[in-house]
């Protein structure tokens, strides 16, 4: 077989590996072109608006959330921000207080994600054991009323 001359590559699909890496890179895309750098979110920033929403009775979507935080949706931003959920939660529980990520729910079926359901098991007795259906959606619907009454009946 001969090989391909100096200077041009033959052509051919891409491997596996470049797949991966360019939907890698389609994730730290910014909507400017450029790449986006690793972020951080204030836990107290992203509490501070989630007591906003309980105490108006509302929730955000992820993308929304993001948004608001001055962020296109992207898997790492949202896997960032799913790990600030948890420790605001985990402070919360310390505290006495009820959950405040059950406000922050996928846009498609209005549940929370997945992890929000795994990440509390061992945790709570009652927790569904299915992440989508209407036990799902009843267990959310139970825990968002929890945090939107108790964030009404507490001082600002």
């Amino acid at each position: 077989m001969p090989k391909a001359p100096q200077g041009r590559q033959r052509d051919r699909a891409p491997a596996r590996s470049d797949a991966i890496f360019d939907r890698m890179s389609e994730d730290f895309a910014r909507p400017d072109g450029r790449a986006e750098q690793q972020k951080t979110f204030d836990p107290a920033e992203v509490r501070g608006l989630l007591l906003d929403a309980a105490r108006a009775r509302q929730v955000f979507t992820y993308g929304a959330l993001l948004g608001i935080l001055g962020h296109t949706f992207t898997r790492p931003l949202m896997r960032q921000l799913c790990k600030v959920l948890d420790r605001i939660d985990e402070d919360g529980r310390a505290a006495g207080e009820p959950g405040l990520a059950v406000l922050v729910v996928r846009q498609s079926d209005g549940l929370p994600g997945q992890g929000w359901f795994v990440n509390r098991t061992g945790l709570y007795d009652d927790l569904p054991l299915e992440w989508e259906g209407l036990e799902a959606r009843a267990y959310t619907e139970a825990r968002q009323a929890e945090a939107f009454d108790y964030w009404n009946s507490h001082d600002r």
